[in-house]
């Protein structure tokens, strides 16, 4: 659906829906926040041409993480942890915001789960 003439509120956004911002929560692993090659993705429904997007940590909350996020929505965390992300979308003068709940997960170690070094695997006789 695309946003028609404003309303008479002077919204562009249409008069018989609410927009919102789809951001939701979700996991990442540490390897790959450490290395910035998390990138946040919010849209706007319904989505409006011209709609632009900005990122930040929601200030006063939780960032276990010790990220940051930079204003494009790349994320980058020093440790597991979580850290709410506030994700902004702008169209036509008009803003709405939403938060997300962001875990970055512990990295896994190499092979998987199972005994760590030295210790024999058990089998059956």
């Amino acid at each position: 659906m695309t946003a028609g003439a404003l309303d008479a509120s002077g919204s562009a956004f249409p008069d018989t829906h609410s927009p919102a911002a789809d951001f939701a929560d979700r996991s990442v692993p540490l390897h790959a926040a450490t290395h910035g090659a998390v990138r946040l993705s919010a849209r706007l429904v319904p989505a409006l041409p011209g709609t632009t997007y900005g990122y930040r940590i929601a200030p006063m909350d939780t960032n276990t993480a010790g990220a940051t996020v930079t204003a494009a929505g790349v994320l980058t965390a020093t440790r597991p942890g979580h850290v709410r992300v506030t994700a902004t979308a702008t169209a036509g003068g008009v803003s709405i915001s939403e938060s997300a709940l962001v875990t970055v997960t512990p990295a896994k170690r190499p092979g998987g789960p199972g005994p760590g070094p030295g210790h024999p695997h058990q089998t059956g006789d």
